[in-house]
């Protein structure tokens, strides 16, 4: 079970060396189960063994399993929500190491500041559609509060 109200672990004092899933499973506090799932989603890509079949996962994919941990526990995105926030990270990754090879091409810089506005645009829009539903929740339980207190007052 994942404990979502776990406090981040620091990845700075995670040592950059190999890792198996259950090492990441007990940093990160969630269960083996939960980074298979994931992988199985597309969502982390832990490298291989050459020897074994197992998992092993480098520091990169134990800081990509906390985020999707934080952004499925603490801010309530759903599995398909994740997928579509980190392929818009990804792309903005890519945007700025396509920049750091030509960073004297004004053109490229523009084309790419450009991608990557819009990339980050959307990711706000994905925010704000996440946080009108909890207002909208938060609004409807206000309401029954509302209504109890009314009924209570009625006695």
């Amino acid at each position: 079970m994942i404990n979502f109200f776990e406090p981040l672990i620091d990845l700075k004092k995670i040592e950059d060396r190999d890792y198996k899933i259950s090492e990441v499973a007990d940093l990160l506090q969630i269960s083996p189960r939960a980074l298979r799932y994931w992988q199985e989603n597309n969502l982390i890509s832990p490298h291989g063994s050459m020897h074994t079949n197992e998992r092993i996962y480098k520091l990169e994919d134990i800081k990509r399993a906390q985020h999707i941990k934080e952004l499925q526990g603490l801010f309530g995105f759903s599995l398909s929500e994740i997928k579509q926030i980190l392929q818009i990270e990804d792309k903005i990754l890519d945007f700025k190491k396509s920049y750091l090879k030509d960073s004297n091409n004004k053109l490229l810089k523009n084309q790419l500041g450009q991608s990557a506005l819009k990339e980050i645009t959307s990711l706000i829009d994905l925010i704000d559609q996440k946080i009108n539903r909890i207002n909208h929740y938060r609004n409807d339980l206000n309401n029954k509060v509302h209504l109890i207190e009314d009924f209570l007052k009625n006695d």
